[in-house]
């Protein structure tokens, strides 16, 4: 199956979860970051994440813990081609924009990305060496090309987004983990 196959297959089977279904899976999915990165997070000051929408894992559960935590949140916005991150705060107003994802406003751009500590992705399906397969127009792997290698790149899912192989270019930017409803697959040493 090439990219756009399984793009389709692998979307309709998301979009076919309903919202209570959505709601459960991804608190089961907050709940694995939690148990496994509580580790990290001191150490996590700047973190960029996407704002949810349609049948995506919920970030929400994950935007409140690190703001109440003092971490930095930015959210992807894009301009020109191009992911910016900016600025999400408790009081900042969230417009629809590009592709009907919500930013945050006034945008605050991150002056360097790569003083990002983490940065969480969506996709459509994920595989079992860290690929993933997202829209099709490259904005998260050209954005990923930028961060540090320090950066943590940590893509969300439901397991059934998971598959043991996804078909792959060179220019695709591996996830370091993916944290699913049921299990944490890891590129990294073992967390």
């Amino acid at each position: 199956m090439d990219k756009n196959t399984h793009r389709q297959a692998f979307r309709s089977k998301r979009d076919s979860l309903s919202k209570k279904a959505i709601n459960t899976l991804s608190l089961a999915v907050f709940n694995n970051f939690i148990s496994c990165f509580s580790g990290l997070l001191p150490n996590a000051r700047k973190v960029m994440l996407y704002i949810d929408t349609q049948s995506e894992v919920s970030t929400s559960p994950f935007i409140e813990f690190f703001l109440n935590n003092g971490i930095k949140v930015y959210a992807p916005s894009v301009s020109s081609g191009k992911i910016r991150p900016v600025l999400l705060h408790k009081n900042c107003i969230l417009k629809e924009a590009s592709f009907k994802i919500k930013e945050p406003h006034p945008k605050i751009h991150i002056a360097n990305v790569e003083k990002l500590d983490m940065v969480i992705v969506p996709g459509i399906a994920f595989d079992l060496t860290g690929h993933r397969l997202g829209f099709g127009r490259g904005y998260y792997d050209k954005f990923l090309k930028q961060v540090s290698k320090k950066t943590i790149k940590i893509g969300l899912a439901f397991s059934q987004q998971v598959v043991a192989s996804l078909p792959a270019e060179k220019h695709d930017i591996k996830m370091d983990y993916i944290i699913t409803d049921k299990n944490i697959i890891s590129q990294k040493v073992p967390i």
